[in-house]
């Protein structure tokens, strides 16, 4: 049995203020080149419109569903309502029209405290439960004013009315973890959304993906939010009968204008009584639009004969639009409906409280996906085992012998080298993974960014420093290394290690997906090689490059392991003359110019940790998801191009 209600009693969605939005004459227009038009080392840019005069409303307790052909603008139309337009990309791109919320300008970042918006990439944390999920969720969207219980009291509820109560205890899962079904996924994202008891719900094809069931159960429950007072906004591609049966409103888009506008169940007549095309008996009406909605580019006749028909239906209705919006409910008197009031659905100031509780939170949740992903701990270390062997079996009981020093220099700067390239390609892909969850997240303000950052680099420490501390302890008593100086090793391999964490999550913050950072990852390893005293003498170096070195992580590490190798060592010379051998280890020092103490070069490499730390935190800081406003013009943006 579904509860009726999504929120906690005595929060009841009805109760809440009505929201009208309405949007009138929206424009969205992008700049492309035309490769078909392309001469050589000239491209075409041509302006191509995506919206073109759209306008409607919609209203609290409805569900408004947009439909139309791949391409015509849907998810476009979505995002510009839902005050969503990604900067990103945007420079050659320009914005008009007017979106009003209860009859007043809608302020942009006060309605994104007030709606929620459901992506068509269903990402969440595949090794937490549904119920984690929520409750997490429960606590970044929420003010802390809201107690425990009220907030408990709403996880189950929404777990209750979206159908997850057998769910409630499974995992999420992904494409290599199974979890919940495609359904149940859906509906988890949906809960999460709903959380932050939102006034206005923007979804953007919640069924792809499902089969007719799953898509039946998700959009039952969507209707379900609606007639709880809330009003629900979804882009759907196509539905079968009974989930159009459920639509109130209807908004048909083909080449980014609009075809119809209004009651679901009215846009057959509408078709036949305007165009003469009617919807054959017992036809799925959805099915019906996208045939007479849908471009044909497959022959010339067919392209310019459906062209046609869709330029004859949008100013068929561009005609009538005037009237028919005048007749729905945008004659009611505005004043009598209030502003929306702001809802603080997270926090808007410094909460010292939350700021504690959140970076807890964020450490079990960091902590937990890594626990429950135990075969990639497991072959890690046993990998770092088999290596750790490899290693020492080849450079066992090196000996002091004149080719013991060659030896033993490759053997420190092979160490340096193979932890700095496991540490920094074990975290290539922490933020890209994460990149959508935690971008919605943070566009939110479910917490900061110091806080993830923070909460995600001390939980990724351990996975680092027990393999380098286990490869530590088996190379260096099978090679034979300086038998009174074993602690300052494992001191600086761990060094190494987070150096090299913070290096790495650099670059996983500044790639965009996992594929550019495993592409990305080698290239700061091996500038940091180049420069790292091995292959070239340091002081040899050109003016204009010896500042490298200073920034390369693996020079500290290999100079400050060989500080702490050759210190109070003495070596056999068996060499003619003997003027050729480096009797101790301070001459093996002097010859590769490490004139510096350990603890400086400690010092070093503590400053690069530092400066790797800082920079990965900008660019994270840097990479947060920002929107453009209506009447945005890009600075790239050309009004006069050549419209496509």
């Amino acid at each position: 049995m579904q509860s009726s209600e999504v929120v906690p009693k005595g929060s009841h969605s009805h109760d809440k203020p009505e929201v009208f939005l309405e949007w009138k004459d929206l424009n969205f227009s992008v700049l492309e080149k035309n490769s078909a038009k392309r001469k050589f080392m000239a491209p075409v840019i041509e302006k191509k419109r995506i919206l073109q005069n759209v306008n409607g409303h919609a209203k609290s307790g409805q569900l408004l569903a947009i439909m139309g052909a791949t391409g015509c603008g849907k998810t476009s139309l979505l995002n510009v309502l839902a005050g969503r337009v990604g900067r990103s990309g945007m420079a050659a791109a320009e914005l008009k029209g007017e979106v009003l919320v209860n009859g007043k300008s809608r302020d942009d970042k006060g309605f994104r405290r007030i709606s929620a918006y459901v992506v068509q990439d269903d990402r969440l944390y595949p090794h937490l439960t549904v119920y984690e999920t929520l409750h997490l969720a429960s606590h970044f969207f929420l003010p802390t004013s809201v107690s425990d219980d009220k907030k408990e009291e709403l996880v189950n509820s929404i777990i209750m009315e979206l159908g997850l109560n057998k769910a409630r205890d499974t995992i999420i899962g992904d494409e290599r973890v199974r979890g919940v079904s495609g359904g149940e996924r859906k509906r988890a994202n949906i809960a999460v959304q709903l959380i932050s008891n939102p006034k206005v719900l923007f979804m953007d094809e919640p069924t792809s993906g499902l089969d007719s069931f799953q898509a039946q159960s998700v959009m039952e429950a969507m209707k379900a939010v609606a007639a709880n007072g809330r009003l629900v906004i979804s882009v759907i591609h196509q539905p079968r009968s009974s989930i159009f049966k459920m639509f109130d409103d209807l908004l048909l888009l083909s080449l980014g204008r609009t075809i119809y506008f209004g009651k679901a169940a009215a846009a057959a007549a509408h078709f036949r009584t305007s165009a003469n095309l009617t919807c054959p008996p017992l036809f799925n009406p959805s099915d019906f639009f996208l045939d007479i909605l849908s471009p044909d580019f497959r022959t010339k006749a067919k392209e310019e004969f459906t062209l046609k028909r869709i330029a004859d239906m949008a100013d068929i209705w561009s005609r009538s639009e005037k009237k028919l919006i005048e007749d729905e409910t945008l004659g009611r008197v505005y004043n009598e409906l209030e502003l929306v009031p702001d809802v603080p659905t997270c926090f808007e100031k410094f909460d010292s409280t939350r700021l504690v509780r959140n970076f807890k939170l964020l450490c079990w949740r960091a902590a937990t996906e890594q626990l429950r992903e135990i075969p990639t701990m497991v072959i890690k270390i046993v990998v770092t085992i088999i290596f750790a062997l490899i290693i020492g079996g080849i450079f066992q009981n090196l000996g002091y012998e004149q080719a013991a020093i060659s030896n033993r220099i490759g053997l420190l700067f092979l160490i340096s080298i193979n932890q700095g390239f496991v540490a920094v390609s074990g975290v290539l892909q922490v933020f890209p993974k994460e990149k959508v969850i935690v971008g919605r997240e943070r566009s939110a303000n479910a917490y900061d960014t110091l806080s993830y950052f923070a909460a995600k680099y001390l939980c990724e420490l351990p996975l680092n420093l027990l393999p380098c501390t286990i490869f530590g302890c088996i190379v260096y008593w099978l090679v034979g290394l300086n038998p009174h100086r074993f602690g300052y090793f494992i001191a600086i391999l761990m060094l190494e290690a987070i150096t090299a964490v913070s290096l790495g999550l650099a670059v996983s913050a500044a790639a965009p997906n996992p594929e550019i950072a495993q592409a990305l990852g080698p290239l700061p390893i091996i500038l940091s090689l180049v420069f790292g005293g091995f292959f070239i003498n340091i002081a040899s170096l050109p003016i204009v490059a010896n500042w490298l070195p200073y920034v390369s992580f693996l020079k500290w590490v290999f100079q400050s392991l060989s500080i702490n190798e050759f210190t109070d060592v003495t070596f056999k010379c068996n060499l003619t003359p003997s003027t050729m051998c480096a009797n101790t280890g301070e001459e093996v020092l002097n010859r590769l110019t490490f004139t510096s103490t350990l603890g400086e070069s400690c010092f070093g490499l503590a400053m690069v940790f530092l400066g790797f730390t800082l920079l990965a935190f900008i660019i994270l800081e840097r990479s947060s998801i920002s929107y453009i406003p209506m009447g945005y013009k890009g600075p790239k943006f050309n009004p006069n191009a050549i419209e496509k």
